[in-house]
């Protein structure tokens, strides 16, 4: 299968750009076989004029490199899950590969790197489109724009303005977002408008507002990938979520909203912690990430939406 480059513009400013589609139909010929499965199901780079071709190409070749050994090591960790008795095979296959059109992916190759815009978007009937990037990492959002009488929603990902390609953050982080832990347009408004408030403190599930909501749905997105990655995070926690009286939290909100779907295991195993998690040998971050797993995919029909449910709207999604 041949790649051709085609003339589009960026979704979330209207760029014009060069642009090179269907780049996992690509790989699954040319490179990954069978593990194509483990990409988004819709992958798209968008390239800024200044990227020649011998750049493009470069990029192109080395991101499957960095796809195939990361898909290797999901793999090997996907076996624990199962020795753990916490997901069997065809659970955790489905998981990983039944929900990848979820989101589609748009990886921006600027001159410069960054999203190519200098601030968050804010939607409003005069903008039709527009991108929110992620509070820790300016190059990471979501952005969306128009379809006919509907909206496509993306995740974005480019290089730190300025840098180099992050193939860990910028690809495999990245990667695993788009194909089974997509991110809800609410989680980045919620960080941009209202701020991503703490949840302890709160006496229970039913005192949550919808800002707390998108916390835990921001939480569950994070940690879903760094379980399945093995990737340590620079917290009191190890995971992206930095306290331990705040991931406790997390979990037992969670489990009063979702009482069956595990969350009293995930409570009982990481309260025996120190509450930094060994993200690379332990196996208490595949207790606490199993259940958050199993109520990702539920998340889809919230993709387009750019305000968080209640708490008895939520409740609802999982009766």
């Amino acid at each position: 299968m041949k790649l051709s480059t085609e003339t589009g513009k960026l979704p979330w400013t209207g760029a014009p750009v060069k642009m090179i589609r269907h780049l996992t139909d690509y790989y699954r010929v040319a490179i990954l076989g069978d593990d194509f499965r483990y990409m988004p199901q819709s992958t798209t780079l968008f390239i800024d004029d200044g990227i020649d071709e011998q750049q493009t190409s470069d990029f192109i070749e080395t991101m499957a490199f960095e796809l195939k050994n990361e898909f290797q090591s999901r793999k090997e960790r996907v076996r624990t899950f199962i020795e753990l008795d916490l997901f069997t095979s065809s659970e955790i296959e489905a998981f990983l590969t039944h929900h990848t059109e979820a989101q589609l992916w748009a990886i921006h190759y600027g001159i410069t790197g960054g999203l190519g815009v200098e601030r968050a978007s804010v939607r409003t009937r005069d903008v039709p489109r527009g991108v929110i990037p992620c509070s820790s990492m300016k190059n990471h959002g979501v952005a969306w724009a128009p379809l006919e009488n509907d909206m496509e929603v993306w995740l974005a990902t480019s290089r730190k303005d300025g840098q180099e390609w992050d193939w860990d953050s910028d690809i495999g982080h990245e990667s695993g977002h788009a194909a089974f832990a997509p991110v809800p347009l609410f989680v980045q408004s919620a960080n941009l408008l209202k701020g991503m408030l703490h949840v302890d403190g709160l006496n229970c599930a039913n005192d949550l507002q919808p800002r707390h909501i998108a916390r835990i749905v921001y939480a569950f997105s994070e940690i879903a990938v760094v379980a399945i990655r093995g990737e340590l995070r620079e917290t009191a926690t190890g995971t992206p979520i930095g306290q331990k009286e705040e991931l406790l939290a997390l979990l037992r909100f969670s489990h009063e909203l979702m009482p069956t779907f595990g969350f009293d295991r995930a409570i009982s195993v990481y309260e025996q912690t120190s509450g930094c998690l060994d993200m690379k040998h332990g196996t208490e971050i595949y207790e606490v990430a199993a259940p958050m797993m199993r109520v990702i995919p539920k998340f889809k029909g919230m993709m387009k939406s750019f305000l968080a449910p209640s708490v008895t709207e939520f409740r609802e999604i999982f009766s």
